[in-house]
């Protein structure tokens, strides 16, 4: 299930007139191109966004905004909110919000948008972290 304040932020964003141009860019309801961030450690958050403000519960906040579920909502409309539909970066990029390359899909073929050389890497880290025996441990045990 999708994060409720997550898409409050993407509907707004929406319905104040931000949209994704065809080359990623966002253009604010005034017709400016806004600055996208992302977290510096790129591993963690890698995405672009950008902050708007909305009031929650008589509450002013900042919220961040990805710019490939904007992208998504923007083309797919409602039908991107649906459970088990996530925003796909078709290139694997997660820094090109091209319209032609934002898709909505499982989390499955998410996964395989991810070029396979670093599927690798990642499978392999994640399977180093919890391992009880190194690879020359485990070539000795299988000698034996």
């Amino acid at each position: 299930m999708k994060d409720s304040k997550q898409i409050t932020a993407i509907k707004e964003a929406y319905n104040k007139g931000y949209r994704v141009q065809a080359d990623g860019s966002v253009l604010s309801p005034t017709g400016i191109v806004r600055k996208l961030t992302y977290q510096k450690n790129e591993n963690r958050n890698p995405y672009l966004k950008f902050n708007i403000k909305l009031s929650i519960a008589g509450w002013s906040i900042t919220y961040p905004v990805s710019v490939h579920k904007l992208a998504a909502y923007q083309k797919y409309g409602e039908a991107y909110l649906a459970d088990g539909k996530v925003a796909r970066h078709l290139d694997g990029d997660p820094h090109n919000n091209s319209l032609d390359n934002i898709v909505i899909g499982s989390i499955s073929e998410n996964s395989l948008d991810i070029p396979e050389h670093k599927r690798k890497a990642l499978a392999k880290k994640a399977g180093s972290i919890n391992r009880r025996f190194t690879d020359e441990e485990v070539a000795a045990i299988r000698k034996d």
